[in-house]
Order: C-alpha cells, then sequence, then structure tokens
C-alpha cells in the first residue's frame, strides 16, 4: 500500500505521477490466494510509449529505495489508516461484500478473518513492515513486461521517422 496501493499518495504516485509526470496512472498491489500457498505482486503503469524507459528506471529505483531506506513511522500510520478505511468502505458496498462473502465461503471462514487480519495490521510495526520486505520483495525476480506502439512512440520521440 506505501509503495502503490494508494495510486496517487504513494511512492509510486508521488514520484512517477506526481513528480515527474510520466504517467497516467501508477500502483501496486499484492494478492494472495485464499486457500493455495500462492500470492502475486505486481506493478504497472499507465504512461505514453515515449516514456516506457524512465518509468521502468524509475520503478525499479523506487523497488531498491524502498528495500535500502525502508518506510517510515508516518507512511506507516497513513498507510494503515487509508486500507483500514478502504476496506471498511469496500463492505459497504453490496457486490463488495457479496464478493467478500463468497471467498470466506470458499475458504471456509467467516468474517472474524477479516477482524483478526484486520487486527493484525493495525498492530504493524515499521520494523515488521520492512522485515518482510526485505525477505520477499526481490527486484531482480520481478519479470517486466510493456506492451504499447514503441515504433510510433519512438518516431513521436525523435520529431520524425526513425532511422533504420
Amino acid at each position: 500500500y506505501i509503495l502503490g496501493g494508494g495510486a496517487i499518495s504513494s511512492r509510486l504516485g508521488d514520484r512517477i505521477r506526481q513528480k515527474e509526470g510520466l504517467s497516467y496512472g501508477v500502483g501496486s498491489n499484492v494478492t494472495a490466494h485464499p486457500i493455495d500457498e500462492r500470492s502475486t505482486f505486481y506493478v504497472f503503469a499507465i504512461a505514453n510509449p515515449a516514456n516506457r524507459d524512465k518509468v521502468l528506471t524509475a520503478l525499479g529505483e523506487e523497488l531498491r529505495r524502498i528495500l535500502s531506506e525502508g518506510i517510515s513511522e508516518d507512511e506507516l500510520k497513513a498507510a494503515v489508516d487509508g486500507y483500514l478505511k478502504a476496506q471498511t468502505l469496500a463492505r459497504s458496498n453490496d457486490s463488495r461484500l457479496a464478493e467478500i462473502l463468497t471467498v470466506n465461503l470458499f475458504a471456509g471462514r467467516d468474517m472474524s478473518y477479516t477482524t483478526k487480519t484486520e487486527a493484525k495490521i493495525a498492530s504493524l510495526t515499521v520494523q515488521d513492515v520492512n522485515e518482510a520486505l526485505r525477505e520477499y520483495l526481490n527486484p531482480e525476480a520481478l519479470v517486466l513486461a510493456a506492451a504499447g506502439d514503441f515504433a510510433n512512440a519512438d518516431k513521436n520521440a525523435a520529431g520524425g521517422e526513425t532511422p533504420e
């Protein structure tokens, strides 16, 4: 959530979208399967294809920076508060609540699971998060993919035809 969960108010959003203006939207997310020991971490940016290399460089730098510097107490407090409020808001939406209940039924759990999970999140410390980041986040192991009209982006960036 600190890295890119709040797409505009996050490390990635602050740098890539707000400060450098390289992306229309940027973020990151972790999803865990409810019963399999599998999770997915991804980072994304929606940008002009001409900005591809700058965006990829900034993404890599921010991933390495969060590992080397860690997070601050203020970042943790804001992220926990924002995340927990977002979860409460999500449960106020009937279709989202139905989705949560369906996943819980599939996984054999009830809403006490949510209560316990949110209590654990509320009790996280800076040390907890920094240790988890260093254990599980490896920028070198990420698969990078870019999709777009890069041939025309290169022409436009060069101000005309791209030399053969």
